[in-house]
């Protein structure tokens, strides 16, 4: 994604997603967030371009290990939460994620997208003791064995709290924006 172009206001040169809602990738480029928000308020899009103040990670303790990311916008966009499953991830771009011979892959990259219109988009760096508890909650998934069927069991555990309450779990980190991208 570093040689393709984004503009803002235009058309998203790659797939988005077809359902309102949040979506945790990792793709070649690294760590990636898609909010598809239909029909998107210009409140949520400063709210999204003033960032974020913190972000929480924490594992739940389901059955199958859910990697749970709550970044803590403010209102009226509100905290958003990601739930990540490695195992539908590409083998190999979850394996050049998880490389860290080099160095650690330690940015996010949000795409606040209106249907195929990207409305904002920002890459923030993250913590590298929140990327050392995600990697281990990586490892813990592709260590088990289990159907897709019973993480979005475990899915639903946690979805029975909004992501307000969410963040009240895990470690907690504070966004610096001056170490963002």
């Amino acid at each position: 994604m570093d040689e393709m172009k984004f503009h803002v206001g235009e058309r998203f040169p790659l797939p988005v997603p077809a359902e309102k809602g949040f979506t945790l990738e990792i793709l070649d480029s690294g760590l990636t967030a898609f909010l598809q928000l239909p029909g998107l308020a210009d409140e949520k899009v400063d709210a999204f371009n003033a960032g974020f103040s913190s972000y929480n990670f924490w594992e739940s303790s389901t059955p199958v290990p859910v990697a749970v990311w709550v970044f803590n916008f403010s209102e009226p966009f509100a905290p958003v939460d990601f739930q990540f499953d490695a195992r539908v991830v590409d083998p190999v771009h979850l394996q050049n994620f998880l490389d860290t011979s080099k160095e650690i892959k330690g940015d996010i990259t949000f795409f606040l997208l209106d249907g195929d219109i990207l409305r904002g988009k920002r890459t923030c760096r993250l913590d590298s003791a929140a990327l050392a508890l995600f990697h281990k909650t990586i490892q813990k998934q592709l260590s088990l064995s289990y159907t897709h069927e019973e993480y979005l069991r475990s899915c639903q555990t946690i979805l029975r709290f909004n992501p307000g309450a969410l963040a009240r779990f895990g470690s907690r980190y504070r966004h610096m924006p001056e170490r963002d991208v």
